[in-house]
């Protein structure tokens, strides 16, 4: 299994390219999406057709009550119909909320290798932009856990095209 973790000093495409990874990837790929800065997916790529009951913003309370293994499952969403090859943990729906990830970040990355061993899955975390405070990722406004753990980390950034 790999943990795949992307992001970018700016916005470019971060969600774009993760969500490309996720489903051309060659194995059963889950995609989560961590940006502090809140999802994407739910109101572009899924049309607004997810509820906002599920997501990263519910398992943070699931993982204060202790529960957060045992709801993890409900909170995936197949982007592959009826395969479910490919699945998605929505984002969060509003910024406000990346306060109450700071605990939860480290109880995912325990998740990870279930994913590994009972699935055969490999993860792709949409890490959004990185801030970095005093020469440090922001674990606060990051999810600065996430990363550290990642088997790879890639960092996005602007292609710039010239035209003569």
């Amino acid at each position: 299994m790999a943990v795949i973790a992307l992001v970018s000093a700016k916005s470019s495409a971060v969600t774009t390219s993760a969500l490309a990874l996720t489903l051309a990837g060659p194995r059963r790929t889950l995609l989560a999406e961590c940006d502090p800065q809140g999802g994407t997916l739910r109101a572009g790529f899924l049309q607004g057709h997810l509820s906002a009951a599920v997501g990263l913003h519910q398992l943070a309370a699931a993982s204060r009550a202790g529960t957060l293994g045992e709801s993890f499952e409900q909170h995936l969403v197949p982007l592959d119909p009826p395969a479910g090859q490919r699945l998605l943990l929505p984002g969060l729906t509003d910024p406000s909320q990346a306060t109450a990830m700071a605990g939860t970040w480290e109880q995912l990355n325990r998740i990870w290798p279930v994913l590994e061993a009972e699935r055969q899955m490999d993860v792709v975390i949409d890490a959004g932009r990185i801030v970095v405070d005093a020469g440090e990722v922001s674990a606060l406004r990051s999810p600065a856990a996430l990363l550290r753990r990642a088997d790879v980390v890639g960092v996005l950034g602007e292609v710039l095209r010239c035209v003569r």
